[in-house]
């Protein structure tokens, strides 16, 4: 092997080790946002959510960031574990990254847009979407 060859297969080796990394750092701040004790500490919520953060609800409606950490630190804790499956991300601009992923217990489909701000990643946007022919749960919020 060349010494180009070698140079190309480090830096193919660091980016690869830098994506499993980053997808990694988003599924665990997923799993996070549907703990039960961080969504009931608005302390955790605030430092996980942008300020700009919105959701769009089960019903087509917006709340932001005040809005959702208000209605998890009311809501009862659901000790109910919930399994992640066929996580998912894409780069969608500079410090910008798109998750997807499936909620295997609620067959609801979820999408996340986490930003990089300074040294963490917090969420911008978030949108939970049921299956079709699947039973939805009675949430306040999709967040849930």
């Amino acid at each position: 092997m060349g010494v180009t060859s070698f140079v190309v297969a480090t830096i193919r080796y660091e980016h690869w080790s830098f994506v499993m990394s980053l997808v990694s750092d988003l599924k665990s701040l997923e799993c996070e946002l549907l703990d039960p004790v961080v969504r009931a500490d608005p302390v955790k919520m605030d430092r996980l959510l942008a300020d700009d953060f919105v959701e769009i609800g089960q019903f087509g409606r917006n709340c932001d960031k005040s809005a959702v950490i208000r209605m998890l630190a009311a809501a009862s804790a659901n000790p109910q574990s919930v399994s992640i499956v066929d996580f998912e991300t894409r780069s969608v601009g500079p410090g910008l990254v798109l998750a997807t992923y499936q909620i295997a217990e609620t067959k609801v489909l979820r999408s996340s847009l986490w930003r990089l701000s300074g040294q963490n990643w917090q969420m911008v946007f978030h949108q939970g979407t049921p299956m079709r022919n699947s039973v939805r749960q009675p949430h306040t919020t999709d967040f849930v």
